[in-house]
């Protein structure tokens, strides 16, 4: 039986059929005399975000998404507050890879963060709000930057400091001493590496992967672009996450082990994703076996070198942490900011949640004693992921009626 997964994932995969039309928009512009250029960022829920000033006048937060090759804003009104006109309409794909979508182009905007300003930058406006970022992730957040804006420079993301930097190609503060290098390329602004990912059937295949922070996961593999992916014995079928313009299908399991540089990472949390070689026209994609998330990268401080086509890394302290799974069977999406709900969006059968009574649509009152307006998607994500044999109680509200119950958290892969 077909089941929900346990952890909301947005990966955000987009095509265009046409970007002739972008070919004015640099990205970031420094200072005057100025060759590094520092941006502060908040690290919630696996995504990288940090603040944009809209023409000069409107403060807005953005996921920063090396996946994607243009910035997106999701809602129209903060185009209409500035009754700015709409240019081309386009089609684009969502993370289902089938599901058609429509966005407009907006000419020469201007974008600031901190000390860095992208003065000309043409973004696209979605007809519609697909991304639905508070219900999912509890972020109140307006859009995407994509690489448009840094592929003309260097971009470091230090997850320790919570700092991207950015450099002119010719910086030298830029340095790379410290850092494995690997060979990079940049298509359709997109930064994909090769990489040799071990599959549970002892084989070991060349994986070509993008490196993608607007993924809040570890690792996704593409189950139809080589003969050998193989899916793990132990594995969870259903919904993978949420991206834009639908659900995405597949499963999750883990794999004994991918190679980034010369570090190799054990019993990675995977997803599979199964995308039919007729959902779309395939001339928009590039051929790739998956993608690389936040989860494995925020183990390493990263340099994408995009004039040059290098990666750089260097990894933290800890970056041989286990890689840990929801032990609960609980999926959970947020409504409201400042009075915060979470509501039970499903449970996998079977799983410590759903022998415990939890049911689709309760809303979370409390966990281990903490009421529900005191947390976040982070502290909740971080109680159910905890060791296996943790007692966990929760209260929950159904209809008119508060229930209380207890379970013990469980390997589910």
């Amino acid at each position: 039986m077909i089941q929900k997964m346990l952890f909301c994932c947005f990966l955000f995969i987009v095509c265009f059929n046409n970007n002739s039309a972008f070919s004015q928009s640099f990205g970031y512009e420094f200072p005057d005399n100025s060759s590094s250029e520092s941006i502060p960022f908040e690290y919630i829920n696996g995504f990288i975000v940090i603040e944009v000033l809209f023409n000069q006048t409107f403060p807005l937060k953005f996921i920063v998404d090396t996946g994607a090759a243009n910035t997106i804003i999701s809602k129209k009104e903060i185009i209409s507050l500035f009754n700015l006109p709409y240019g081309r309409t386009f089609e684009i794909y969502g993370a289902d890879l089938s599901t058609i979508l429509y966005a407009h182009l907006v000419k020469s905007v201007s974008l600031t963060s901190e000390n860095l300003t992208a003065p000309n930058q043409d973004i696209l406006v979605l007809e519609e709000d697909y991304f639905d970022f508070q219900r999912i992730t509890g972020l109140d957040v307006h859009g995407l930057i994509g690489a448009d804006m840094f592929r003309q420079n260097v971009l470091k993301i230090d997850y320790k400091t919570r700092t991207l930097t950015l450099y002119r190609p010719t910086s030298k503060k830029l340095k790379v001493n410290k850092f494995d290098e690997l060979d990079m390329v940049i298509q359709k602004s997109k930064p994909y590496i090769s990489t040799k990912t071990e599959l549970s059937n002892n084989k070991v295949l060349e994986t070509k992967l993008l490196i993608d922070t607007g993924a809040s996961t570890a690792l996704l593999l593409d189950t139809n672009s080589d003969e050998s992916l193989t899916l793990p014995e132990n594995i969870i079928p259903g919904v993978l996450g949420y991206g834009l313009g639908g659900n995405m299908e597949g499963y999750v399991g883990r794999i004994p082990s991918l190679e980034f540089g010369n570090f190799k990472l054990e019993d990675v949390v995977c997803r599979f994703q199964e995308v039919q070689p007729d959902t779309i026209n395939r001339k928009n994609l590039i051929a790739r076996n998956g993608i690389i998330g936040n989860y494995i990268l925020d183990r390493f401080s990263i340099i994408i070198d995009y004039p040059y086509q290098r990666l750089y890394i260097k990894p933290v302290r800890k970056w041989k942490r286990k890689f840990y799974y929801d032990k609960s069977g609980i999926n959970f999406v947020s409504v409201g900011l400042s009075e915060k709900t979470f509501y039970v969006n499903s449970i996998l059968d079977g799983s410590p949640a759903d022998l415990a009574g939890i049911q689709t649509g309760d809303v979370i009152k409390k966990i281990n004693n903490i009421p529900s307006k005191l947390l976040t998607f982070n502290n909740i994500n971080r109680i159910l992921h905890s060791k296996s044999g943790k007692k966990v109680k929760i209260k929950i509200k159904r209809e008119n009626q508060i229930i209380k119950t207890e379970f013990r958290l469980k390997d589910l892969i």
